[in-house]
């Protein structure tokens, strides 16, 4: 489980990193995520005030996972122990 959670820290660091990276101006790989319309026009642009909430978001699951397998030395409230690892699940199969 050690080595899964520190993978799984891994890939929401990166993807946060590129959620930064995108909020602060960055222009790599936004077209490739950003639906387009049949002329390839996007059909929205993501705000910056949005994307930051994203990328906070989603180095705050890292963290948790780092917290919950004991690398970090604080604890999770008990809900989120109980239901928030079940939460970061949902949002991504809705996403």
């Amino acid at each position: 489980m050690i080595i899964i959670a520190l993978v799984l820290f891994l890939v929401f660091a990166a993807l946060s990193v590129i959620h930064f990276y995108w909020a602060f101006g960055g222009k790599w790989a936004s077209r490739a995520v950003v639906p387009t319309n049949s002329y390839g026009e996007p059909l929205f642009i993501p705000r910056v005030i949005s994307t930051l909430i994203v990328a906070i978001g989603l180095m705050c699951f890292g963290l948790s996972y780092l917290i919950k397998y004991g690398f970090i030395g604080i604890s999770l409230p008990e809900w989120f122990d109980k239901y928030g690892f079940w939460i970061i699940i949902f949002i991504f199969i809705l996403r």
